[in-house]
């Protein structure tokens, strides 16, 4: 057995690092810290990544093919994503199909979207067929929209507004360029580069987030791809979402938390270095490499004095 702390030193690297590695290789603890042991087959596949027995591949700048899959409301996710109700304040508008008259508060896109999240196997037939091909009936048009408005008046503006922005394909909805420029300069200074915040969830409660560039082994090398940032919770394990360059995100689709936290990275990208130096601050761990922070200057500043030298 040996401790996390003990390791850390021996192979030189961050502790981030080694968390990140021993997810790779199976090791799973929802409580590891630099005092956590660490089982010695554990450490021995650890090693013998940062060893000559396994090396780290090139770097690559292909885009992943999930990003290049069109989306028919790329705007209008947009939008969503950067309000937090975009219902309530509508009227309600009459609309005729086939002589079929109903009240609806949504465009016919909103209503067919709204209708994929049904529990109702029917009307998500006729969505889908509306999203595959558009040829849908007048009578199926107004089923939809009746159907959209029982949500509506079940659940509220806000909840459908959150709803109808968890897309399963990617979308454009926020610059990535200060978040790659981040990572592209402690690139220069350290191979696979980490950025942390915090993030206050939902309840009230503080949860640790962190951006790198995206990994993965491929024929026992590790290859990073430069052009894809993966967003990952660090107080959960769970990836939430992937950014490539031009801004489009991949969501896990597993995962329900991306508007929330989509919304808070389109404010680090405007101010990236703030929320940075508030990680430091507000967890006592440094923003740059994760280890505690000890000195008086460090918990002052946010970073530990070695890191202060990437700038």
């Amino acid at each position: 057995m040996k401790r996390v702390s003990n390791i850390t030193k021996e192979l030189n690297i961050s502790l981030d690092q080694l968390i990140t590695s021993l997810n790779e290789v199976g090791y799973v603890d929802e409580h590891l810290n630099i005092n956590t042991r660490i089982p010695i087959e554990f450490f021995e596949k650890i090693k013998a990544i940062y060893s000559n027995e396994v090396t780290h591949g090139e770097s690559k700048n292909e885009i992943e093919d999930s990003f290049q899959q069109p989306h028919f409301f790329e705007k209008a996710l947009v939008e969503l994503t950067l309000q937090h109700n975009k219902f309530d304040s509508r009227e309600e508008v009459l609309k005729s199909f086939e002589g079929n008259v109903v009240k609806t508060l949504f465009n016919d896109e909103e209503a067919f979207l709204i209708a994929l999240g049904l529990e109702d196997k029917s009307v998500r037939s006729i969505a889908n067929r509306y999203f595959q091909s558009k040829t849908v009936t007048g009578e199926q048009f107004f089923i939809v929209h009746q159907h959209a408005m029982a949500v509506f008046k079940k659940y509220g503006g806000a909840f459908l507004t959150h709803l109808m922005a968890l897309p399963k394909l990617p979308f454009k909805a926020l610059d990535a360029y200060q978040l790659f420029s981040e990572l592209d300069r402690r690139k220069s200074k350290i191979e696979f580069p980490i950025v942390r915040f915090t993030y206050k969830n939902q309840n009230g409660i503080i949860e640790h987030l962190q951006m790198t560039f995206d990994a993965h082994y491929q024929s026992a090398k590790q290859i990073r791809n430069n052009h894809v940032i993966v967003i990952k919770n660090k107080s959960t394990g769970r990836i939430l979402f992937k950014v490539d360059r031009e801004g489009y995100v991949m969501p896990v689709s597993t995962q329900n938390q991306i508007v929330p936290v989509l919304q808070y990275f389109i404010q680090i990208s405007k101010d990236i270095d703030t929320f940075v130096l508030n990680f430091g601050l507000e967890t006592g761990f440094c923003s740059r490499c994760g280890r505690p922070l000890t000195d008086k200057e460090s918990l002052r500043i946010g970073m530990g004095p070695s890191c202060r030298q990437y700038g």
